[in-house]
């Protein structure tokens, strides 16, 4: 089965919560694809995502600082080949993710300014009526209800 197959069936599998299933896999995948990462630009991107992937698996399991760190790096590694290829969805599920393990953390003004930051890459990227758009302004609610300002 191809690496892009593989991919898409543990992105599927943690999508539908069960993110579980999918680490023996999504680490098989990070390292074989991490093995030719010189192949260019696109093969990055998936490496990207496929990490992307394990930070989901990582916020479900609640290991957030772990997640956290994943995340961060991902990121740093984004604006190394951003002008190479599109990454704005890796960009974007690296971001909810770390904004979700920020907030299960307890770091919410953290977790707040990684959300906008999210909610803005959304709103440059896709048209207005995108349902991701409505994904990131709930986050952003979701983490601002859990922790009211201080009164």
């Amino acid at each position: 089965m191809s690496w892009l197959a593989r991919a898409s069936a543990s992105t599927a599998a943690i999508s539908h919560g069960r993110g579980a299933e999918a680490p023996p896999e999504l680490e098989t995948l990070i390292m074989e694809v991490g093995r030719t990462v010189d192949a260019g630009p696109n093969l990055r991107a998936m490496l990207l995502d496929l990490r992307s992937n394990r930070v989901a698996v990582l916020v479900q399991q609640d290991r957030y600082t772990e997640a956290e760190t994943e995340a961060q790096d991902i990121l740093r590694a984004i604006t190394r080949i951003a002008h190479l290829t599109e990454v704005w969805e890796t960009e974007l599920a690296a971001l909810t993710n770390l904004a979700a393990a920020l907030n299960r953390q307890g770091r919410h003004e953290e977790a707040e300014a990684i959300a906008r930051q999210a909610l803005t890459v959304c709103e440059q990227f896709l048209h207005p009526t995108h349902p991701r758009i409505q994904d990131a302004r709930t986050l952003l609610t979701r983490i601002a209800t859990e922790n009211p300002a201080p009164t």
